[in-house]
């Protein structure tokens, strides 16, 4: 599809969503309202930066107003920033959205996880010990290692592509959002643990 027709399905369906969560519940609308922030933002204003393996995916509906969210299980290996979230532990992500039975509720730009991936994830607090992705699809990384070089790296989904365009409304952006949806993984963990060892 041309940019400018991904765009408007996107602005499309992202307004009538919003709006009708908006209208429902208001405290959820601002989960689903993506805001472009760069990685150093995603730093700064995250309460939690980590890594970690996906252990277990279950979508189900919340019992106060049937809204389906998706709880992600990871396995943590190196806490970057925050005091929350322990080495080795297991947290739980709550995300909006999912799959139960016959319903599914898709959410435009809310991240999606995968059983068995190896993630760097920007996460904010949540009650009940619950944590939620920082920044939504912005905030969530997975660990690729590149089939030429070996060189292992940190992307982003194809979708966070369209969801840029949405939210920006620019198409000329397009390639500076294919570039910078890639890092070497190294380079990028070490820029986050020398931010944190500094603020």
């Amino acid at each position: 599809a041309h940019p400018t027709q991904l765009r408007s399905r996107w602005s499309a369906l992202s307004g009538v969503l919003a709006l009708g969560i908006a209208c429902c519940f208001p405290s959820i609308a601002s989960a689903t309202s993506l805001v472009l922030e760069g990685t150093a933002d995603l730093v700064e204003k995250s309460n939690s930066v980590i890594t970690g393996t996906v252990t277990q995916v279950e979508a189900r509906m919340h019992p106060e107003h049937q809204f389906i969210y998706t709880y992600v299980t990871v396995s943590v290996d190196e806490v970057l920033k925050g005091d929350r979230p322990q080495l080795g532990s297991e947290i739980v992500l709550e995300e909006l959205g999912g799959e139960v039975g016959p319903w599914i509720h898709h959410v435009s730009a809310v991240p999606e996880y995968e059983i068995g991936e190896r993630v760097l994830a920007f996460l904010e607090d949540r009650p009940e010990d619950l944590y939620r992705t920082y920044g939504m699809i912005q905030g969530k990384f997975r660990f690729e290692t590149e089939t030429r070089s070996g060189l292992e790296l940190l992307t982003r989904p194809d979708e966070w592509v369209d969801t840029y365009l949405a939210a920006n409304a620019d198409a000329a952006e397009l390639a500076v959002m294919r570039a910078d949806g890639y890092f070497a993984a190294e380079n990028l963990l070490e820029a986050i643990r020398n931010w944190v060892a500094l603020n």
